[in-house]
């Protein structure tokens, strides 16, 4: 099966069933399996799909209320009161024709990129827009290809690529959510030949952090086909120094980074094989990888990775959803998606609790489980 380097927006679930991990060979793991606990906190709530359409998207959480996405006739955020089991309100709406590429909702505040396509032009606008529905474009780029954008809780990183004649720029780009400021962290140039498929020069793919570090990916080509060829190394970067901290050389490129201080996460790109083992731990003091993610495979890649407020990582494919206690140095993981009938969103973070829906027959249900 042939992948091709882009993110797979997949919408995933959560449940709570408890399966045997792969055994993990590798005389250096430093992360410990455990048992899932027994007694997490699990809410399951019914929402009546005459009030939200089974065709909407999850875009975040709080104590109160869900937040939905619905891209029927005209873009809309609707929220759903928890308690009352109504709609509070319809926040937000656009009647063009768009397409939602990143949808977070963070402290009262929702962070929409909307994605406009005309002709062989791609624009897209990152937008805050509050509860009454004000919104402040944040951002807005003309592309030669959807920007791949992810957060933490301090920073939005965008990831873009434009070109002009034979010539692609990608940058890795900063929003900071307390002043709202941009900064161009990398920018990388790289021509592309189109008779033959093949570029020459580097480019910038994926990206990921917590607190002020962003982990990116560096490509470089020399006259080779980007699918299938090229060397990667993946930079770590201190916002507050102001420089890259640390570079790793990797055997394989990757399609999904982030970490923390200490670790780097990844999954590997695989162009042609469906069943190989490609989550992947590094130590960032030991610069190798150290340990395997189990069940992290094509088409199951990690989708995310955040450090909720208690200090425990949280990351998820398509199939399970993972949790590391750094400081104990332990993980248990879910499987979450039988791959079934049912159909999942994506996980979603609120403090220490990850929610998601589940459709079945345009019945929805939301979950939420505190870890």
């Amino acid at each position: 099966m042939k992948k091709v380097l882009i993110v797979i927006l997949m919408f995933v679930i959560l449940g709570v069933v408890y399966t045997t991990p792969n055994t993990i060979n590798n005389q250096n793991d430093i992360f410990t399996f455990e048992s899932q606990p027994t007694n997490l906190n699990i809410s399951k709530i019914d929402i009546d799909n005459n009030l939200i359409p089974s065709n909407s998207f999850i875009i975040g959480f709080d104590n109160a209320c869900v937040y939905f996405g619905n891209l029927d006739k005209e873009f809309k955020i609707l929220s759903y009161d928890l308690g009352n089991k109504k709609i509070k309100s319809t926040i937000y709406t656009n009647s063009k024709q768009l397409t939602v590429s990143y949808a977070l909702h963070k402290d009262d505040m929702f962070y929409i990129c909307e994605t406009y396509f005309k002709d062989d032009v791609i624009f897209f606008e990152l937008k805050k827009i509050d509860k009454y529905g004000n919104e402040l474009i944040l951002m807005s780029k003309n592309v030669n290809k959807m920007p791949y954008i992810n957060a933490n809780d301090k920073y939005i990183f965008v990831n873009y690529s434009t070109s002009e004649n034979n010539q692609i720029n990608t940058y890795l780009e900063t929003i900071d959510f307390d002043t709202f400021d941009n900064q161009i962290i990398d920018k990388r140039e790289c021509k592309y030949n189109i008779n033959n498929n093949l570029y020459e020069g580097e480019m910038i793919m994926y990206c990921g952090g917590v607190e002020d570090i962003i982990y990116y990916q560096i490509i470089s080509l020399q006259n080779e086909k980007l699918e299938t060829e090229g060397n990667a190394i993946i930079n770590c970067y201190s916002i507050e120094k102001n420089k890259v901290t640390n570079s790793i050389p990797v055997s394989k490129k990757v399609q999904f980074v982030s970490g923390n201080e200490t670790h780097m996460m990844v999954s590997e790109y695989v162009y042609d094989s469906a069943n190989e083992q490609t989550g992947k731990i590094y130590s960032m003091i030991e610069n190798k990888c150290i340990q395997d993610i189990p069940d992290v495979s094509p088409g199951f890649d990690i989708r995310d990775y955040r450090k909720m407020v208690n200090g425990k990582i949280v990351a998820y494919n398509g199939i399970n959803y993972y949790v590391y206690n750094v400081e104990k140095a332990k993980y248990y993981y879910v499987n979450y998606n039988k791959l079934s009938e049912y159909n999942y969103s994506a996980l979603k973070f609120f403090k220490n609790s990850i929610g998601y829906i589940e459709t079945f027959e345009n019945k929805i249900t939301f979950y939420k489980i505190d870890v």
